[in-house]
């Protein structure tokens, strides 16, 4: 038969090794790292990579394992191989690239499978956690999004027109304002009174509404 490239040798040695622990331990996603090189069987010929796996030990406290690998037809390809298991986390990504302010859904989201130990800090591994909110800055389609990239959506926008309302126990001001700075729900953001220039305080109410939370409205109407 013909050799088999070592790349593709060490492919395949590995998802054997992973099937074979995956069988072992189904309710858990994991890859390998060999300690070292396993020349000796790259250079065996083969028709094709199937590989077996036999012997496998796991040692779940250190989390390594040891095990004898070997191609399938030729029982003179074999040898002992050993390595460290490393936990796999299914990751939500996007599936396209997403501008700043972009609300992401459900189905702009794919998933990859990444290595904790190469995760990188903060990033988000639960798909809720980036459904409904926007991003905050552009960003690449297939790349894990950290936390401080999402953000709330924007409803209220900077410069817009905005209905503001004060209640206060005898009764309700209305008036017109425009927001100084973008607002998402429930926020806090200073809206100038079209009418007074005065600039207050208010709570993002939904699109086009703000709260003020205290007396500001000088020349609001009453209704």
């Amino acid at each position: 038969g013909q050799s088999i490239e070592p790349e593709r040798m060490r492919e395949a040695v590995s998802r054997a090794v992973n099937a074979a622990l995956a069988k072992r331990r189904p309710d858990k996603t994991v890859d390998v790292e060999f300690d070292g090189r396993v020349d000796d069987l790259f250079a065996r010929p083969s028709v094709a990579p199937n590989v077996r796996v036999s012997d496998l030990l796991i040692d779940d406290l250190a989390e390594r394992f040891t095990a004898t690998v070997g191609l399938r037809g030729d029982e003179q390809a074999s040898m002992h191989v050993a390595g460290r298991i490393f936990a796999v986390i299914r990751v939500p990504v996007p599936d396209r690239r997403v501008g700043r302010g972009d609300v992401l859904s459900k189905g702009d989201l794919d998933f990859i499978q990444v290595r904790a130990d190469e995760l990188g800090r903060n990033i988000v591994t639960d798909k809720k956690q980036i459904t409904g909110m926007a991003r905050g800055r552009m960003g690449a389609g297939g790349q894990p999004i950290r936390e401080g990239d999402l953000r709330a959506p924007i409803v209220v926008a900077r410069g817009s027109l905005v209905g503001m309302t004060l209640t206060t126990p005898n009764m309700v001001l209305t008036a017109q304002g425009r927001a100084i700075e973008d607002g998402a729900m429930g926020q806090v953001i200073k809206v100038m009174n079209t009418q007074s220039k005065t600039t207050v305080d208010a709570v993002v109410e939904g699109p086009g509404r703000v709260v003020v939370s205290a007396p500001g409205l000088a020349t609001a109407d009453a209704r």
